[in-house]
This record gives structure tokens, C-alpha cells and sequence, in this order.
């Protein structure tokens, strides 16, 4: 059974509640992780369900699950409950806050303010982590479901340009036991995860970690699951206009990870080159029985 962890100031709002899943006292308890990360990943359920269902979605006992809310600060759960009920309406209300003629402008005005943020918001090492560990000779697994999908496609025609060998794993034909059944020690993952998050993805970048699979994580500030031990996880801060979400900076990420990759991989000389040629590119769609052919 769990310790009791300490006490912490208590959340405002789902930001902070986050904060102290991933960075407080919290951590050191699987269960309390494990619960909170549920949370987090199912807003509405917990706005409007009990207490009982969510340790039973979670997997954590009931007993768990009001340690938790206890350990918050809070004495019963409808107080913890009123911070995501509040976040849905902050939500909804957001749906209105821009005039229609506005639009435009403003989705300009906020793309182009995360892009100038980004830089700063991503450690400069950290980075270069990220992109070394892409740069590897074997094969790079490219994974985002539901709402990250379209990141992983173009990150995977980014990497097919600049000669990767890459896996594309569409989300509705392959599991996680699909990919952990084909990856091996000398590829890596690179796993995208956005709101609203796939409680499968956190499970996977869980089960990568467990077997030593080198993973980058490219996710979303917004209440994301808490990384896996061991994965380079990179934040970027997208913002959302009259609810949605303006994923230029995380492209403009992604973009300069191809790059700093094609340039770990450049070959300074003829014959280098010409053996870069016969290994070429081979790329994969919801195939990875066939990446090892």
C-alpha cells in the first residue's frame, strides 16, 4: 500500500492540479500518478461522474482515489470536481470570445506570438538531446493518435525527404502491442500527444520506457500525462481561438527537428554518399512486419 504523500497547496485549476501530479510530491506514488493522469485525461468524465467510476476507469481502488482528493487539500471530491467543471465552462465561454471578423487576425497574432515563444520555452540542450537521439541508424517509430495524427504524418514525410528509414503507425490498425512486438534496441519512438490526450499513449510511451526504447515526446502543455522515465519530452505551448487549437509552433518544432537530423546525417564525402544511396529510405504504413524484411 501507498504512503500517505504530504500535503500540498491546493490546485486553483487544472494547470496547478497538473503541476503537482508531475512535479510535487505526488510522483512518488504510482497510484496517485496513475490516478491523477486519469483525471487529466478525462476532464468531462470527472466533471461529471463520481468518485467510485473514475477509481474504477483508472484502476485504482476507491480508497486510492479520495486519498488523492485528500492529499490536494481538498475534504471531499465535489471540491476537486468544481476545478474541471470550471474549466469546461471557461471553454465554452471561450467559444465566443472572438468576433467573427477577428478571426483571421487573431489566429495570425497568436500563431506567430507561440512561434516567437517557442525558442525560449525549449532548452537549447534539451533539443539537441532530441535530435541526436532521432539521428540513429535504425528505424524511427512515428506514432500520434486521434488529434496528433496529422503531426505524425507530416513529421514522417519529413523524415522520408531527408532519407530516415520511418514506421508510420496509423492509430486504428496498430496497438501498442503491435509496436512493441517489431522494435528493437537501435530504433526510437517519437510519440506526438494533444489534448484531448489518449490515455493509450501514455501507456505506450510507459511500456517503451519499461523495455529501455529510446522515445521523444512532443506534447502539449495542456494536461498532459506525466512523462515516462528515460523519454526526451518536448512542450510546446499551442494556443486556441474560440476553441481551436493553433499548432504552428509545434509544426515549426518538428520542422527544425528534421533539420537538425539532416544535418547530423550529412555524409563529407563521395563515398559516404554513394553508400548513404544503397541504403535508401524504406517507409512503411501500418506495416511494421515488413520493416524487417
Amino acid at each position: 500500500m501507498d504512503s500517505r504523500p504530504d500535503q500540498v497547496p491546493r490546485p486553483t485549476d487544472l494547470a496547478s492540479l497538473r503541476e503537482h501530479v508531475v512535479k510535487g510530491e505526488l510522483r512518488r506514488s504510482s497510484r496517485m500518478v496513475r490516478i491523477g493522469s486519469y483525471m487529466l485525461l478525462h476532464v468531462e468524465r470527472v466533471a461529471f461522474g463520481n468518485l467510485a467510476m473514475i477509481a474504477r476507469e483508472a484502476r485504482v481502488s476507491a480508497t486510492t482515489a479520495m486519498r488523492f482528493v485528500n492529499a490536494l487539500g481538498f475534504d471531499h471530491f465535489p471540491d476537486l470536481q468544481a476545478l474541471f467543471r470550471a474549466h469546461l465552462l471557461r471553454e465554452a465561454d471561450s467559444l465566443n470570445a472572438v468576433d467573427g471578423g477577428r478571426v483571421l487576425s487573431a489566429i495570425c497574432e497568436a500563431a506567430g506570438s507561440s512561434v516567437d515563444a517557442l525558442s525560449q520555452s525549449i532548452p537549447a540542450d534539451l533539443f539537441v538531446q532530441a535530435a541526436s537521439m532521432l539521428a540513429v541508424p535504425g528505424i524511427v517509430y512515428v506514432i500520434g493518435k486521434k488529434s496528433a495524427f496529422p503531426l505524425g504524418v507530416y513529421f514522417h514525410t519529413l523524415l522520408l525527404l531527408i532519407g530516415v528509414r520511418t514506421v508510420l503507425l496509423e492509430s486504428s490498425l496498430n496497438d501498442a502491442s503491435d509496436l512493441l512486438r517489431f522494435v528493437t534496441s537501435g530504433d526510437v519512438a517519437f510519440v506526438a500527444s494533444f489534448a484531448p490526450h489518449q490515455q493509450s499513449t501514455g501507456e505506450l510511451v510507459q511500456s517503451l520506457a519499461a523495455r529501455s526504447i529510446a522515445t521523444v515526446v512532443v506534447a502539449d502543455k495542456s494536461f498532459s500525462p506525466p512523462a515516462a522515465p528515460g523519454a526526451i519530452r518536448l512542450e510546446v505551448d499551442d494556443p486556441s481561438i474560440s476553441g481551436c487549437r493553433i499548432p504552428l509552433a509545434t509544426v515549426a518544432l518538428v520542422e527544425a527537428l528534421a533539420a537538425a537530423i539532416a544535418r547530423r546525417q550529412q555524409r563529407p564525402c563521395a563515398a559516404e554518399e554513394e553508400s548513404t544511396r544503397a541504403r535508401a529510405p524504406r517507409t512503411f504504413l501500418c506495416s511494421p512486419l515488413q520493416s524487417r524484411g
